[in-house]
């Protein structure tokens, strides 16, 4: 922090909060004040942004002008900078999080409907489209099977050799199920799971769920057992 002669002061951060720069008036526009900054009891506004040699950002912030009406206060303290920095924290995994999703679609839209929901919900997955992504592959394949089986009951095995086969009664489970879906999914506009996706989540959870209860168990009675070491705790 910099405090300047006519009293504004150049706060240099290491990532950027997101506060408004002013913006200066016009004769067809009025002029727009920047963030309002309460900060130590008195009242700032950002005048500037410069971005930093180090990568950060540098605000000037000013003595907040009368003349302006005050629509939002940003709070510069401790507290609230441990906000910000969980928000950011939260932003920036939820966007890893959404480009895994969209990498991982063609596997993440066999889940059930209910799992895709929620990973929208928490960081944005695109969950009718995952479901899309899901079923076109299969939808493709499960037709070549179909289509493989009725030319070679005519006598033309030879017209799909080289291509990915599978027996008719897979290939026709997997037409017809993915057919389903991409149906549903393009009239609702939500997404649904598959059979093989139902099941893996089913089998999951009850496995792992099981396990990790059991864990939780164990690292609960072990905190809670007293030590000889006069810690309060035992060692196990």
């Amino acid at each position: 922090m910099t405090r300047l002669p006519d009293g504004a002061i150049d706060l240099a951060c290491r990532v950027g909060k997101g506060w408004t720069v002013r913006r200066a008036g016009t004769r067809i526009r009025p002029e727009h004040p920047g963030t309002a900054v309460r900060w130590n009891g008195s009242l700032l506004e950002v005048v500037a942004e410069t971005p930093d040699a180090s990568g950060g950002v540098v605000y000037r912030l000013a003595p907040w002008a009368d003349r302006h009406a005050i629509r939002v206060i940003e709070d510069y303290d401790e507290a609230s900078e441990a906000a910000r920095t969980a928000e950011q924290a939260r932003r920036a995994a939820a966007i890893r999080k959404r480009r895994l999703s969209l990498l991982l679609a063609p596997f993440l839209g066999h889940l059930p409907a209910a799992i895709q929901l929620r990973m929208e919900s928490e960081f944005g997955a695109p969950a009718r489209a995952m479901t899309i992504a899901s079923g076109l592959p299969l939808l493709a394949l499960g037709l070549v099977g179909v289509l493989a089986a009725l030319i070679a009951s005519f006598g033309g095995g030879a017209a799909f050799a080289g291509w990915p086969i599978l027996p008719l009664p897979l290939a026709a489970l997997l037409f017809a199920e993915s057919l389903g879906r991409l149906g549903y999914a393009f009239v609702t506009g939500e997404p649904i799971g598959s059979l093989a996706g139902t099941i893996f989540a089913t089998v999951f959870a009850t496995v792992f769920r099981g396990r990790l209860a059991d864990l939780g168990s164990h690292a609960r009675r072990y905190s809670s057992t007293p030590r000889s070491d006069g810690s309060g705790q035992e060692d196990s």
